[in-house]
């Protein structure tokens, strides 16, 4: 894929999480709790059995929501976010949640210092708006860098072989596979990569994702020299653990080693 087409790949990302910021919560938001319930009681065991008060960095926080609702369980606990859409940092900034600071930037390019953070957040699919296989290594290794020793970092991304539980999404293998061979075939996209277009107030609205394997997936957190502790497939509509592959989407669950 050609860089002109990774940063128009890019500015549609960009235009799609500024047009949505004010309305997300109550769109895209409300349609996701099965599956970041899940995730976040997952974080919330790793974080608790530290037991002391963490730094926490909330890698493209978005509105902010996601810690604003599981702060309680961390009291002591600080947390610092960062968002590359203004629109949606400064919701974050507005909306009490707990946050220290939030910062605009994006993954590629984390504007604190390395070391700082004990946990990362990574979560609802940052790593799937990645538009080239360079900026993918990147932000993994950028946020390895946020990491103390010992650190954990927690990243999901959307599972290019994710075939449906039977409620809500589902789709066969061959579409699954014909997907895939476009975006290999296509010169302005990766494998993996989709383009695609949703409606908003009457209108169409462009909007970029990359699946990975979670072969893909781990890859790029141990070739950042990070541990993977953890992965899981949880499904996207029910949130449960799953067995096979195909049924949910990825979590993995890193480590810094001193």
């Amino acid at each position: 894929m050609s860089r002109g087409y990774s940063a128009r790949h890019k500015r549609i990302i960009q235009t799609r999480f500024d047009k949505i910021a004010a309305t997300y919560e109550d769109t895209i938001g409300a349609r996701r709790h099965a599956f970041n319930d899940s995730v976040d009681q997952i974080v919330l065991q790793y974080a608790m059995a530290e037991g002391r008060p963490l730094s926490v960095l909330d890698a493209a926080c978005g509105t902010g929501s996601r810690w604003a609702r599981m702060k309680d369980a961390l009291p002591d606990m600080e947390l610092c976010g960062f968002d590359a859409s203004w629109q949606m940092a400064e919701i974050a900034k507005s909306r009490g949640g707990g946050f220290r600071e939030v910062k605009v930037c994006d993954l590629t390019g984390i504007s604190f210092p390395g070391e700082s953070f004990d946990l990362v957040t990574c979560l609802f699919f940052p790593f799937s708006c990645l538009t080239s296989a360079a900026d993918r290594r990147k932000a993994a290794g950028e946020l390895g860098r946020m990491l103390r020793p010992n650190g954990l970092l927690f990243v999901d991304a959307i599972n290019r072989w994710h075939l449906g539980e039977g409620a809500g999404f589902r789709r066969s293998w061959p579409a699954a596979i014909w997907e895939y061979v476009r975006s290999v075939v296509d010169p302005n996209l990766d494998a993996g990569d989709k383009v695609y277009s949703t409606e908003l107030d009457g209108s169409p609205l462009e909007g970029f994702m990359h699946g990975y394997s979670r072969g893909s997936f781990r890859r790029l957190f141990t070739e950042a020299g990070l541990t993977i502790e953890r992965e899981y497939v949880i499904g996207y509509n029910t949130g449960e653990i799953q067995d096979k592959a195909t049924r949910g989407n990825l979590l993995l669950v890193c480590r810094r080693r001193a």
